[in-house]
């Protein structure tokens, strides 16, 4: 019982610890995606093979295999 208290009480704090948000805004990087659009990419293959849905990039399986998809 001493344990499981000591395990819940790890956990809560872990779970109420500040989280940083805001990873993009560290000096050096650069953000590759911008969660909208495919800018800054460039498809190696058919035009259709990679879209943008819920601020994801995913394949459509669209043409020949194989179809890349690379940052510019």
């Amino acid at each position: 019982m001493k344990n499981c208290r000591i395990v819940l009480l790890v956990m809560w704090i872990a779970m109420n610890a500040p989280v940083r948000l805001s990873a993009a805004a560290d000096e050096g990087f650069t953000d590759l995606f911008n969660g909208r659009n495919l800018q800054g990419w460039v498809s190696i293959g058919p035009a259709d093979a990679f879209n943008v849905r819920d601020s994801a990039i995913f394949s459509t399986g669209a043409g020949p295999y194989p179809s890349w998809l690379r940052s510019e």
